[in-house]
C-alpha cells in the first residue's frame, strides 16, 4: 500500500511518508524504540530509498524521534561508505 504513494523515484512522497511517521511517533514514545525496524521495513520493502532517509533525519524536530532513527540511519550511512570503498578497490583489479 505504501508504496503506491511513494514510487521509488519521488522522493517527495516518500518525505512526506517519513514525516507522517514523525508526526506519529513523536509523542508515543512506547514506539520509538520501534523506529529503527519500521525504517528498516520502508527501505526493505523499496518504499523509501535511502537519499530520502537521511534527507528527512537531516530535518527531523523532534530530538527524541532523531535519537531513536539513529542506530538505523548510521547504519545506511557505514553501509553507504562501504560500498563507495567497494567500488573504488575494485577499480585496481581490472
Amino acid at each position: 500500500l505504501i508504496r503506491r504513494f511513494a514510487p521509488a523515484s519521488r522522493k517527495p512522497e516518500q518525505l512526506a511518508i517519513l514525516g507522517s511517521l514523525e508526526k506519529f511517533i513523536e509523542d508515543k514514545e512506547k514506539l520509538h524504540s520501534l523506529l529503527p525496524s519500521i525504517l528498516q521495513n520502508l527501505y526493505d520493502e523499496d518504499c523509501v530509498e535511502e537519499d530520502a532517509m537521511i534527507e528527512w533525519h537531516q530535518k527531523v524536530k523532534n530530538a527524541k524521534v532523531k535519537t531513536a532513527a539513529e542506530p538505523f540511519i548510521s547504519w545506511l550511512e557505514e553501509a553507504d561508505e562501504e560500498d563507495s570503498e567497494d567500488g573504488d578497490s575494485d577499480d585496481g583489479d581490472e
